[in-house]
């Protein structure tokens, strides 16, 4: 089981030096031996960890109090012959050893799961950026919606006095018209929310396309 366990198993004495480790602790960087990843061990380990602590200052840490509390588990990050980040749990346990204080150090790769908590955190931003968009054309949509409302009444009002100078009724007409090409376009903001928010109803009638190629 020492041998086949997928995770990396190392001893540390009192010194802080790695004195055995298993095979697959050397596999996980791609070396043959376990000899030459005891050689190798600080070659793997970047210079800080996410938290800006030398890897070094971080490891001895941690060891030192498993040396002291009997057991300690912590995060570490471990780098890949082509420089790529191998995210680890590790859990160190003293154990006397011919009499010998020892850690033992269990380290599993958790960088895929790492790596599908990172999506599935970007993913929820994601969301949750595009749910506040929909809510901002929401709101905006329906603070403008009034104030052209206005602007169209007031413009069909004045259509409606037969008294207008020509120029002044063709200054109401391109207002009007205008402003009813505008409230299409905050219609259809205000629809788009609605389909974003899942709160569209299809409303199956009989729709005449002459009208929707007519109409401006």
């Amino acid at each position: 089981m020492y041998s086949v366990a997928p995770l990396l198993i190392e001893f540390w004495n009192r010194d802080m030096e790695l004195i055995d480790c298993n095979l697959f602790s050397a596999k996980v960087f791609g070396l043959e031996s376990k000899e030459e990843y005891i050689s190798k061990f600080y070659e793997y380990n970047p210079p800080t960890q996410p938290d800006g602590t030398p890897s070094w200052e971080y490891w001895t840490k941690n060891i030192e109090k498993s040396f002291d509390v009997g057991t300690c588990a912590f995060d570490m990050v471990l780098k890949n012959k082509d420089g790529s980040a191998i995210y680890t749990g590790v859990l160190g346990t003293c154990v006397d050893i011919n009499n010998e204080p020892t850690v033992i150090t269990y380290s599993a790769d958790v960088t895929l799961a790492k790596e599908n908590m990172e999506h599935q955190r970007k993913m929820i931003i994601a969301e949750e950026n595009n749910q506040a968009k929909t809510r901002f054309l929401a709101s905006m949509s329906h603070e403008i919606h009034t104030p052209l409302s206005a602007v169209l009444g007031i413009s069909e009002i004045q259509l409606q006095n037969p008294n207008l100078a020509m120029e002044v009724e063709e200054a109401f007409l391109k207002i009007n018209d205008s402003a009813s090409i505008l409230l299409k376009i905050i219609n259809d903001i205000l629809d788009i929310s609605k389909i974003e928010a899942g709160k569209m109803d299809l409303i199956i009638v009989r729709y005449e396309v002459a009208s929707l190629v007519t109409e401006p």
